[in-house]
């Protein structure tokens, strides 16, 4: 007698191995509020403690960006080819993984 499971059929004397969630390993750690990041005007600003976390510039030209202005001009440079570039591979769902 052959079940299915979502790794496929059970086959008779074959242990099928479960995969166990770890969606708690995959999750980045949790923001706090006055030390990462705090709210103005309804929006969230993140401090320059977050950024230094995070370790490296992602070219928005954050208010407390502590990297150098060569390296925020650089990341704003890569952050608007990637845009123009995604402009034109079209939709996400007609995108290859």
């Amino acid at each position: 007698m052959s079940t299915h499971h979502r790794l496929g059929p059970a086959r008779k004397g074959i242990e099928v191995n479960r995969v166990k969630p770890v969606d708690n390993l995959l999750r980045k750690p949790m923001l706090k509020e006055g030390e990462d990041f705090y709210y103005e005007n309804g929006l969230m600003v993140f401090t320059e403690t977050y950024h230094q976390k995070r370790g490296y510039c992602c070219g928005s030209l954050c208010r407390h960006c502590p990297f150098p202005k060569e390296v925020q001009q650089e990341a704003v440079k890569r952050r608007s080819q990637r845009s123009i570039l995604d402009f034109f591979k079209g939709p996400e769902k007609d995108r290859e993984p």
